[in-house]
């Protein structure tokens, strides 16, 4: 390995033995070759330990935590263990593609202004079978700064490299044990650092029911709760509990993981919301204001569009009437050009790229 690699790749892992071999596997295997492997074990009971044990590849370095410490101490420590002038992040179980790191280097010698660079994902199950999935994200940095405020995860944390100057200077805060990676990237995006995505699937995201459970989704909704509490503060508006109850509804996956019901009153309060939000932004220019005005409109669209099946018609009226309609027609335009022609573009290659990832994934079988 070089005394100075330019990528530091970090994998925190956690009783994760069924799936680490494939993460780590998928970047021994990289077309890029100058970089190093940090992986950390935060206090594993089942054989991840001995996975771990059994590598020897000399791009490898393995740490092991004395007890379970979190994902931020853990990640933490991982920068400050890490060498390269960039950091690359993968989950312990997902799989980066082989070409990820070559692809993400030659972005940012494209685009100098990047800070943090994610990408869109692929998917697959428990037992490393496709799902025909893609998870797409707005690509303009406009369009993920304004993205935050309304906890759309508009960058993904298995998938970012980040200059690893960067990352020193912010730190995961340690008092998130979940969010972390939400509240990071919203103080780099907030202190005028550029975060892209690049149009291409260079993750696969695993999902299986270990993923989220109901302990951590709860904890999850606190921590984005309070991360949003902070965000709506910078805006100097007056809300109250209440508000920042509803303000986090506006990400579907809320509405759907706890039964909330949409109804005509809640869409008036919404309208209310959305047009003081905008206000406020005219007023202090936190977020660029066509971006933001473009993620209001999404909002505005999204709620509208799940309130019950007895409403809908109502619901459409006052979506047609809002002064918050022009603002759907920005969302229209921008997820055409952002969304969904990358995913068209990245559906035509998905089985392709999958094959050519997987029938060389070898687990359990590491370089030397």
């Amino acid at each position: 390995m070089n005394d100075k690699p330019l990528v530091s790749v970090i994998i925190p892992v956690c009783n994760c033995e069924k799936y680490i071999s494939e993460a780590i596997s998928s970047i021994l295997k990289q077309t890029f070759s100058n970089f190093e492997l940090i992986i950390i074990d935060d206090g594993s009971i089942d054989n991840t330990r001995e996975i771990l044990r059994s590598i020897i590849d000399r791009r490898v370095s393995v740490y092991f935590n004395e007890k379970n410490m979190g994902q931020s101490y853990t990640r933490n420590k991982g920068v400050d263990i890490a060498k390269g002038s960039y950091i690359a992040q993968l989950d312990a179980d997902d799989v980066a593609t082989f070409d990820r790191l070559e692809k993400q280097l030659l972005f940012f010698k494209n685009h100098p202004d990047c800070a943090v660079l994610g990408s869109f994902e692929g998917v697959i199950d428990k037992d490393s079978k496709l799902e025909h999935k893609i998870i797409c994200r707005y690509i303009d940095p406009d369009y993920i700064a304004s993205s935050f405020l309304f906890l759309y995860p508009y960058i993904t944390h298995r998938s970012v490299m980040v200059k690893r100057d960067i990352l020193k200077k912010f730190k995961y805060d340690e008092h998130y044990m979940t969010c972390q990676d939400y509240d990071l990237f919203s103080r780099i995006s907030l202190s005028g650092y550029k975060l892209y995505n690049i149009s291409e699937i260079l993750v696969y995201r695993r999902e299986h029911l270990n993923r989220i459970t109901y302990d951590k989704w709860y904890q999850s909704f606190s921590k984005r709760k309070e991360i949003a509490e902070k965000l709506l503060k910078m805006l100097e508006i007056d809300f109250d509990k209440t508000d920042l109850l509803k303000h986090m509804y506006f990400r579907k996956l809320h509405v759907k993981r706890d039964s909330y019901i949409i109804d005509i009153k809640y869409l008036k309060w919404a309208e209310n919301w959305l047009l003081k939000l905008i206000d406020a932004n005219n007023r202090l220019k936190i977020y660029p204001s066509r971006a933001f005005k473009t993620i209001v409109g999404k909002c505005w669209f999204s709620v509208c569009s799940n309130v019950e099946n007895s409403i809908k018609k109502d619901a459409m009226k006052i979506l047609f009437s809002s002064r918050l309609f022009r603002y759907t027609l920005f969302m229209l335009k921008a997820d055409f050009t952002q969304l969904y022609i990358n995913k068209f573009k990245c559906k035509m290659k998905l089985s392709k790229l999958y094959h050519s990832v997987f029938t060389q994934l070898n687990c359990g079988n590491f370089g030397h």
